[in-house]
């Protein structure tokens, strides 16, 4: 898995600062360069007040575009995202007695950001 980190002057105009909350983002295939993909991203590390955030990209094997392109992403790089109001994850006022969460590698932002929000008690 690698993080990369961005930044977005207007990202949270639309977008959450909450656990779970996601991004859609449009890559370019590197192995064409007319083509686009999407995919959605967990944000994490959001701090509304500078635009930055992280999302993690599982590095497949064999690759695919978000693969390749994540790998070959370095500074400077853009690409354009979308928030589809995501809403994300807000810790119950009635709190169950443990939680069982269940992901695959791409969701394991998505689980820190669930871990992370809940009190240190359950």
């Amino acid at each position: 898995m690698l993080r990369l980190r961005m930044e977005s002057p207007t990202v949270f105009e639309v977008a959450v600062a909450e656990p779970t909350s996601y991004l859609r983002c449009w890559g370019p295939d590197p192995d064409c360069s007319k083509t686009e993909y999407q995919r959605g991203y967990t944000m994490s590390e959001m701090d509304p007040e500078t635009g930055h955030f992280a999302v993690d990209v599982v590095l497949h094997e064999p690759s695919g575009p978000a693969s390749k392109w994540a790998r070959t992403a370095k500074p400077g790089d853009t690409i354009p995202v979308m928030s589809l109001g995501s809403p994300g994850f807000t810790v119950p006022d009635d709190l169950p007695a443990g939680y069982l969460l269940i992901g695959d590698a791409a969701a394991i932002p998505a689980v820190n950001g669930i871990i992370g929000a809940l009190p240190q008690d359950i």
